[in-house]
């Protein structure tokens, strides 16, 4: 009956509390802090967590990547622990979306980047833009330009 119970007593916490029961003190985890960005949901704790930025990188004082050892090396038949995973030519982040714009037909990249200009254009940070538009010119260096210039129309 005590296992039954010690089960059932957590799952009603998730339950109810939803994402969040962590955040109360009573099933706060002692030994770590919970680093999840885990918000909004039932019972949220946290004021103002509505509209704070949970991806990285972000330009908003977000969650910035820390480079923290996920787990600590063991000795078994040689190492074991976070480590570099070998590169590949085709790991770059900006491969593949240019190898698919350049799959696309000139009035499929056209509708492309008149819906993304149309979006980016209305951005009121300049910074923000231009990281944009560096990312699409890392793809294909015809992209970024053609976004630039669309949104560059679409501001005047």
């Amino acid at each position: 009956m005590l296992q039954g119970r010690l089960f059932a007593y957590a799952d009603a916490h998730r339950y109810r509390l939803g994402v969040n029961h962590t955040l109360l003190p009573v099933n706060a985890p002692r030994a770590t802090t919970a680093q999840n960005y885990g918000r909004d949901g039932l019972m949220a704790t946290r004021n103002g967590s509505r509209h704070d930025k949970n991806y990285e990188p972000n330009s908003y004082q977000g969650p910035a990547q820390t480079d923290a050892a996920l787990s600590a090396p063991l000795a078994i038949h040689g190492w074991t622990g976070t480590h570099e995973a070998p590169a590949h030519v085709k790991d770059d982040d900006f491969f593949q979306a240019g190898e698919l714009y350049r799959l696309m037909s000139e009035d499929e990249k056209a509708r492309l980047v008149a819906n993304i200009a149309g979006s980016l254009s209305q951005v009121s940070r300049e910074d923000v833009v231009e990281k944009n538009v560096a990312h699409f010119a890392a793809a294909d260096p015809e992209y970024g330009r053609r976004v630039a210039e669309a949104v560059a129309a679409l501001r005047d």
